[in-house]
Parts: structure tokens; sequence; C-alpha cells
């Protein structure tokens, strides 16, 4: 029957189609037996990987698999096909596709109106509205057990994928299964919080983005307010040396981060006396951190010690912490004192919502997860919901965990201009800096050309040089010599087969430079008929290569209309080509290696060119 519907993708009714499937293979009677399992396991995992090209489907399975309703109409949940399905219960929870350029263009479109109803994220709503229900009386083994699979769903990404672009699938995946065990924390038993924690410690030990990190240490800080007993557990991670070869320098940070948070849930008015004293010793481990070589990880111990600082000045009590630890005063002048980008990651570091602004029980909400942690981690648009959209999307009198965070300690207010890079993110466009520092005028700072309705209708100045890299056969230098040659001005590119534009290695290479330059093709056996041609219509033929002939680059003069022919990559320009030419250049050298990268030769050939011929035009 699977079979039937994928043939019939084409036609104009198959989300319909696919409806009535989904709705009659997943009914409770078949969700309950046992002997359709086989064939049910088999269906979901087509559906998988159908989905991450037709999300809509997976969002129909979600909302049969998974009721709206835990309390009504999950009948089937506290059976143990719940518990047999659970690893598909994870995956629906993590699902996450590629958005396509339409669904792109439509969130750009819409993000004024904030209205944001695609499937990718009324699948989210609903796997949250799930996660969110769940009672720790009535489903506390299944909440467990979803716990742990998630948990491990999470350690089986890592070892398929170790890294992870920002705003790749990869990425979206792991911040829906650590926002739902931030949901789920209260799921975990007291017998196996030891080995959570530790599993949790080995996962920020590794590559994560910075949203899905701090998710981490949120979840970390939150399992030490349940079991406190476990803090050993931190200190001796506090203690450790760094081993270049077994720790990420990030995982530091993320327990420098965890031990502040942790302190911040004991604090209250009545408290303060009483838990002062974790504050004071946490002080004796970060301060070795202020004078470690790694400058992220000293950046991060100073703020630690900054807001620490803060904490004792809220509670009026500046003078126990000036007493035990006089050398804080001085550790944060120097800091204050810096200069150059040191004083500029101070500064940003300074705005960091996790270590300055998060209450890891205060903000303990849905808001903060789906609308305050993305859109202060630069997130894609359809990962950041509307706050003013909560209310309506999750009903609080179903859900176990908190919807809206207080007014009072909400993060809607902060920026986005904390990260330690120079992404800025304003109206959801990226910029290389910051309003603030555009205004400054900053003597040193990069720019970049943008095309806007100011310059896009201007016409650059082609030059004329025509590169030849017909006898090239790698895609990575033809991507890089067609970018130098589009930038450079050059009036065309000659390869061997112009099919190479479709090549994902050449586009990485090229950026969009092939849209913009004219690309001609000339196979390598036509090259000697072609060189012919361009020579009797006037052209200068010159050959990037060693020759007992060959004139120095940095003395030769180019015409103003030049063929430059690159070699192979191996064996050079062919001999039969040597003699069409008018003149062969080689680059000097002082080195003991006697060959450049032919990519690297071309674009130091095309610069010389352009220097000599197209910069006094301009």
């Amino acid at each position: 029957m699977w079979k039937q519907v994928v043939d019939l993708a084409r036609n104009s009714s198959h989300k319909q189609i696919c409806k009535l499937f989904v709705s009659a293979t997943f009914q409770p009677l078949v969700l309950e037996s046992p002997p359709l399992r086989p064939t049910l396991t088999d269906i979901l995992e087509q559906i998988f990987v159908t989905s991450s090209k037709k999300p809509f489907l997976m969002t129909l399975v979600a909302r049969k698999f998974i009721p709206d309703d835990v309390s009504v109409t999950w009948k089937w949940g506290v059976t143990s096909s719940a518990f047999d399905l659970v690893e598909y219960f994870v995956r629906m929870l993590s699902f996450s596709s590629a958005p396509s350029k339409d669904s792109l263009l439509f969130y750009e479109m819409v993000k004024s109106f904030k209205r944001y109803n695609d499937d990718a994220m009324l699948l989210t709503s609903h796997n949250v509205a799930f996660v969110a229900s769940l009672d720790e009386d009535k489903h506390f083994k299944f909440g467990n057990k979803l716990f742990n699979a998630m948990l491990q769903h999470d350690v089986a990404i890592c070892k398929e994928k170790h890294r992870s672009l920002h705003n790749s699938m990869v990425h979206h995946r792991r911040y829906k299964i650590w926002s739902c065990l931030v949901i789920l924390h209260k799921f975990v038993t007291s017998e196996e919080s030891e080995s959570i924690i530790e599993l949790i410690i080995k996962q920020l030990s590794k590559e994560m983005q910075p949203s899905v990190r701090h998710l981490g240490e949120w979840l970390f800080a939150l399992l030490l307010v349940r079991f406190p007993s476990h803090i050993a557990l931190l200190r001796k991670e506090l203690a450790k040396p760094i081993s270049d070869k077994k720790r990420v320098l990030n995982a530091i940070n993320s327990n420098l981060i965890v031990g502040l948070l942790y302190g911040k849930s004991k604090l209250t008015e009545e408290t303060w006396i009483r838990e002062k004293q974790y504050l004071l010793d946490l002080v004796n481990d970060v301060l070795p951190w202020c004078m470690n070589q790694q400058f992220s990880i000293r950046l991060h111990a100073q703020a630690i010690l900054l807001e620490i600082n803060n904490l004792f000045k809220k509670f009026d009590d500046l003078s126990s912490l000036e007493k035990t630890h006089p050398c804080i005063e001085s550790c944060l002048r120097f800091a204050d004192c810096s200069s150059g980008n040191v004083q500029k990651n101070w500064m940003k570091i300074k705005k960091s919502f996790i270590i300055f602004h998060l209450h890891p029980v205060v903000n303990l909400s849905l808001e903060t997860l789906l609308v305050d942690v993305p859109r202060l981690c630069l997130m894609s648009p359809h990962m950041c919901f509307d706050v003013a959209s909560l209310p309506h999307i999750f009903d609080q009198s179903r859900n176990k965990f908190p919807v809206e965070t207080d007014k009072l300690y909400g993060l809607s207010s902060l920026r986005t201009d904390w990260l330690p890079s120079n992404l800025y993110r304003d109206d959801d466009r990226f910029r290389l800096s910051s309003p603030e520092q555009q205004q400054e005028g900053e003597s040193n700072a990069q720019t970049k050309i943008e095309l806007t309705s100011k310059n896009e209708g201007t016409k650059k100045i082609k030059s004329g040089l025509i590169l030849i890299a017909s006898l090239l056969e790698k895609t990575a230098n033809l991507g890089g010599l067609t970018r130098t040659s589009e930038i450079f001005g050059a009036s065309r590119i000659v390869v061997n087969n112009k099919s190479c534009v479709d090549d994902k290695t050449f586009q990485s290479l090229a950026v969009s430079a092939h849209k913009w330059i004219e690309i001609e093709q000339v196979r390598k056996n036509e090259l000697g008929r072609y060189l012919l041609r361009m020579r009797n219509t006037g052209y200068t033929l010159v050959g990037v290569e060693q020759t007992k002939n060959s004139i120095s680059l940095d003395q030769y003069k180019f015409a103003p209309r030049t063929c430059l022919l690159l070699g192979n990559e191996r064996e050079g320009i062919p001999n039969d080509l040597l003699h069409i030419l008018h003149d062969c250049v080689e680059i000097p050298q002082n080195g003991l290696i006697r060959s450049l990268n032919v990519h690297v030769s071309g674009a130091i050939s095309v610069w010389e060119f352009t220097k000599q011929n197209n910069l006094n035009r301009k």
C-alpha cells in the first residue's frame, strides 16, 4: 500500500492520499497489535526517509502517532506499545528537514506578521506540546524511558557526525533533542542520576553549536538542583587539567557556566546567608582558569567572576567577597582595562545571556526554549516561535511545563550581539558588525561590498583577459579560478566541460561567480585549433609554465588582449601547445619546491594582468 502512495507522488491529490494512508495505518488497534509491529516499523522507516524532502508527511504521522491530548486520547500510551516504539517517538520529536528556497522566501515574506504555520513549525509545536503535557504521576515510566532514549539518540548523532554547521539539519535535530531533555528532566530517577550527569559531561566535551551547548549546560544545572550530592562531579571536572587531544576547550567554559547556574538557583533573600558559601567556594575553582593561556577560557572565567561579584552586590554583601578574595577586584579591573580584540570580546561576553541573565529555574519555560534561546543564538526563522503565539499554540491547562516566563525575568529585551564572533543579526539579516560599531566608524574593521539598489545596476569593467583552463581536471581548481576570474574582471574562462558548474565542489569554491562570468567550453582535443583562432584574431597567447625561454612574471608586460593558458595539474602544458604560444611566464620562487598549485599560479597571473591593465582604468 505504501508503494502505491509513493508512486502517486506527482498526483495533485498526493497530500490527501497521504493523509488517508496515515489515518488508516496508524490507528490505535494497529499500534497495539504485536503481529503488525514489523510492518509498522518498516513503513515508519520509509516515511522518515521520504519526510526529509516532504516534511508534511511527518506532520501527518506525528499527529496520528503522538496525540494532541495525552490524558484523553493516548489510551495505548500506557501499554507496552509506547515503550516498544519509543525509538520512533525520539525520531519524531527530533525530526528536522532542510527548508526549501520557497520556504525561506515564505519566512522572509511573513516575518512581519509573526505567523509561521508551515509543516516544520506545526510539527515542532505539536511535538513539544506532547512532551510538555506528560504527567510525572501518570507517565513517569514512559517519560523516563523517553529521556534516556533521546539522550542516547544525541550520542548516536555525535558518533555519526562529529561536527555540524550552524543552522544545519543536524544542528536543528540536536537543539530539539536537548529542548525535550530540559522539559523531561524531572523524569530522571535518583538511581540513574549520576550516570546521566556523567553522560551529559561527556557530551559537553564534544563539539556543539552554542544554542545546543547552552541547553546542555542548563540541563546539567537543573539535575544538580534536583540531585545536589553530585556537585562533586562538577568540581572534579573543574579541577581537571587541559588535554588538547581529549578535551574540547568549550567544555571547560561549560563547566564554569554550570557552576554559576547552580549557584544562582539556590539564592533567595532567605537563603543568601546559608548558600553564599557555595559562591565563595566556586571563586576558588574559577580563579585558576583566569590565568589560563587559552583566551576563551580566561575570558569566560573572568565573566563568571564578574557575575559572582554582581550577585554579592545584589544581596548587599560585597564586603564578604572582598574579604575572602581581594584579588577579584584587580582581576576584573585588568579585564576592563584591556584593549584591542581582548576588549571587544570582553564587552561582548558581558552581554552573554547564559551567564548574566538566565536563571535556571525562573526562566524554565517554553518561551525560553522556543523563542528566546533560538533568537539569541541566531537560529533559522522556522526555529524561532513568536512569543505572542505561544498561548494559542500551547494550552497551559494541559501542559505540566510552564509556557511563558514572568515578564520581569524574561529575555525578550536582550540583543543578539553577545556572540563572540563578528556575526550580528538585525531584522533577520546577517551583518559583519553591529550597528553600534558601524556608527562609531571603527578604523580597522571588515567591510564587504553588498549588492543593494544603489550598486546592483553598476557594470563591472571587463578586461581583455581570457583564462584558458581546459587542461585542468580537478573541479576544485576550476571553481576557485572561476571565482578569481570574476573578481578581477576577466572577460571569460574556458573549460574542458561546461557541466563542471553543476558539481557541488565547484559551486562551493566558485560561490556564485559562475553566474556572473561567461564560461566557454573547449575540449582538450580542440584546444590547439582554438588557440590558433584566437591568435589570428589578435590575442597574445601566454602560457604559465616553466620552460627554457620562460620570462619571470614580475618582468613580463601583458598585452591588453591576452589569452592565459594554464597547464594540467600533473603534466603542465603539452609541447604541441607550447609551440603555438607567443610567450611563457613563470612565477619567481625562493623555496625548494619547484611548483605551485595551478589555482594559485593562475590567481597570481590573473592579478598581475589586472594590476598592469585594469587598475588604472577605474
